[in-house]
């Protein structure tokens, strides 16, 4: 036997190995091609892979986020919306709002802030502070046009400057105001004078609490539609004289 036919156990076992390898990945017509892709191409390969993740996430994420109410209300107040495990604040009122809901209105929706100044517990002061913050930018915003609010926060943040949020009640209703009890300003009702005060839901806010109406100010510069604020404008005015 001759020295030259005599190959060691490792030399073969690496030859073997860089033969397959050669095979899996350049062996083959395709293979060539797709090596010579991957190196001409990665950059742009990896980038088109990314943007169809984020364009699917995106259009999932559209399809199945929830429908927008077709009108939103606010509440800024020391009630909690979100009473108990079973009946809350927040679902009692909106349920009482349906006998009031203009004509082509299927659902409303409120945003509640928590809001309690009077409190000396320092976890409520603190919720206070951040719910004021958010309350005070959605003055700003208008995501909702109906507002009911401790009377102080009215006091305190309904006017804005020389201008002020919220509209006048008589105009709204013709001059006739009668019955209802109005803020000094004329800009804000008192719920206990209205047909939601006993009302479930409305009937546990407190006697001060005040029903406003935000003007169409920069209103239509956010997400929500003219046909919205007109709708909240019906519903208003229907809380206000009990009928639609």
């Amino acid at each position: 036997m001759t020295e030259n036919n005599l190959h060691t156990p490792e030399d073969g076992g690496n030859a073997t190995q860089e033969a397959r390898e050669v095979s899996l990945l350049g062996g083959t017509r395709f293979g060539k091609w797709l090596e010579n892709f991957w190196y001409h191409y990665k950059a742009s390969f990896l980038a088109v892979v990314f943007l169809l993740a984020v364009i699917t996430v995106c259009v999932v994420q559209c399809a199945t986020r929830p429908k927008e109410a077709d009108i939103k209300l606010c509440y800024a107040g020391g009630t909690s919306m979100i009473a108990s495990s079973t009946n809350t604040v927040l679902e009692d009122s909106l349920a009482s709002l349906s006998p009031f809901l203009p004509s082509g209105t299927e659902d409303a929706d409120m945003l509640h802030y928590f809001i309690d100044r009077s409190s000396t517990d320092p976890s409520v002061q603190s919720i206070s502070q951040t719910n004021l913050g958010l309350f005070r930018d959605e003055l700003a915003l208008a995501n909702a046009y109906i507002y009911l609010l401790d009377e102080s926060l009215y006091l305190d943040y309904a006017p804005a400057g020389d201008a002020h949020y919220m509209r006048e009640i008589a105009p709204l209703l013709g001059g006739s105001t009668e019955g209802l009890a109005l803020t000094a300003d004329g800009r804000g009702v008192y719920l206990r004078s209205t047909p939601l005060a006993s009302l479930p839901g409305f009937s546990s806010l407190p006697e001060d609490t005040v029903l406003c109406l935000r003007v169409a100010f920069s209103a239509f510069e956010t997400n929500n539609s003219e046909d919205a604020y007109n709708k909240s404008e019906a519903l208003f005015i229907a809380c206000l004289t009990g009928t639609n």
